[in-house]
C-alpha cells in the first residue's frame, strides 16, 4: 500500500527523476515562503508538473540541497534534489499560508534496477553520444540514475511516466533509446559520406 502524506506544494513546468539536481530561483513571496517553512521543518515539497498550462497530478518529491544567493528582500537560489515520483491527490489553499498543500502519495519504485536489454542499449547508446570513450558505470544500478543520464526533456519523461509502473517506464527507455541510436547512426552515417564527397 502507498503512503499518503501532506506536503507543501509549487506547481512548475519542471519533471524530474529520483536522483536529478537543478536549480530553481525562488523571487515570488508564497514560494518564498513555502521554501523557509520547508527549511525550518526540515521537510520536503512537491512539484506537480504543469504542461502546457495545466497543474497535472503527478510530479515529484524534493529536498532542498543548498541555498545560494540569498538577498535582503528574501529571493534566493536553491539547489533541490528530487526524492520520489509522487501522485498528488488533493491540492489545497491553507488559511495560514501562502502556498498551497497537497495530499501526496508516494510511488516507492525508485530503487528499480535497469534490465540486461536496457543497460545494453544505454551502453551503446553512450558510446556513440561521447564518440567511443566509456561511458561512466552506473553506480547505484537506478534506472532513474541512467534516465538522468540521457538528458531527456520534461515533457517527454512526463509521458514515459504511467499507471503501470515501472514496467512501462522500463519499455518507454528502451524505446526512446532504440530510436536515438537510429538517429544518431544515420547522423553519422550521413556526416562520413559529406565528407568523403
Amino acid at each position: 500500500m502507498n503512503d499518503i502524506q501532506t506536503y507543501p506544494i509549487f506547481p512548475l513546468n519542471v519533471f524530474a527523476f529520483p536522483g536529478e539536481e537543478f536549480g530553481l530561483h525562488i523571487f515570488e513571496e508564497r514560494y518564498k515562503h513555502l521554501v523557509n517553512d520547508v527549511m525550518e521543518s526540515h521537510q520536503m515539497f512537491g512539484i506537480p508538473y504543469v504542461l502546457n498550462g495545466e497543474t497535472q497530478d503527478r510530479g515529484c518529491l524534493l529536498r532542498i540541497e543548498e541555498v545560494k544567493n540569498r538577498k535582503s528582500n528574501g529571493e534566493m537560489d536553491i539547489v533541490v534534489k528530487v526524492v520520489e515520483l509522487v501522485n498528488f491527490l488533493t491540492r489545497s489553499s491553507s488559511p495560514s499560508k501562502l502556498y498551497m498543500e497537497g495530499n501526496v502519495e508516494l510511488l516507492h519504485f525508485k530503487n528499480t534496477k535497469p534490465g540486461p536489454r536496457l543497460l545494453l542499449l544505454f551502453h551503446r547508446f553512450m558510446l556513440m553520444r561521447e564518440e567511443g570513450e566509456e561511458p561512466q558505470p552506473i553506480v547505484d544500478e537506478n534506472i532513474f540514475e541512467l534516465a538522468a543520464r540521457l538528458k531527456i526533456p520534461a515533457n517527454q519523461k512526463f509521458s514515459f511516466i504511467d499507471e503501470q509502473l515501472p514496467g512501462h517506464f522500463e519499455r518507454n527507455l528502451i524505446n526512446f533509446l532504440t530510436l536515438q541510436i537510429q538517429i544518431e547512426s544515420m547522423t553519422q552515417e550521413m556526416g562520413s559520406r559529406f565528407v568523403l564527397n
